[in-house]
């Protein structure tokens, strides 16, 4: 068997395992308790697979791409949250951090990936 054939043999369970890695971190491998207060998810970088409103509540809530309280205004704003009980597919990249801020009354968990736990190759 020359090499070549030898190295894709090797490699195809190292693609197989990529693969299911980048599968498990766009579906989110972390979930958040579930949040009526404000709070700081993560002051990394990351991915947003799906937000999950368990009771409406009176206003919508934000999702910011930062890792402060202070920081979380329009400029860093990523996603509304619903106000209306169901599943709310996120599918966005954070970069600095994530704060959660869920609206008057709303109860909400948060799935997500953090960008150290994605296979690197």
């Amino acid at each position: 068997m020359d090499a070549a054939a030898l190295s894709a043999i090797l490699n195809t369970p190292k693609s197989i395992f990529n693969l299911a890695t980048t599968d498990l971190f766009l579906a989110g491998n972390t979930t958040s308790p579930a949040c009526s207060s404000s709070v700081v998810l993560s002051t990394q970088a990351g991915w947003i697979a799906n937000i999950q409103v368990l009771e409406a509540g009176s206003a919508p809530g934000f999702i910011y791409n930062c890792a402060t309280f202070a920081a979380a205004n329009n400029a860093n704003k990523l996603m509304k949250i619903q106000n209306e009980v169901g599943l709310q597919q996120g599918f966005l990249n954070f970069n600095t951090g994530m704060t959660l801020i869920p609206g008057a009354g709303q109860l909400v968990n948060v799935t997500y990936s953090l960008q150290q736990q994605q296979a690197r190759t």
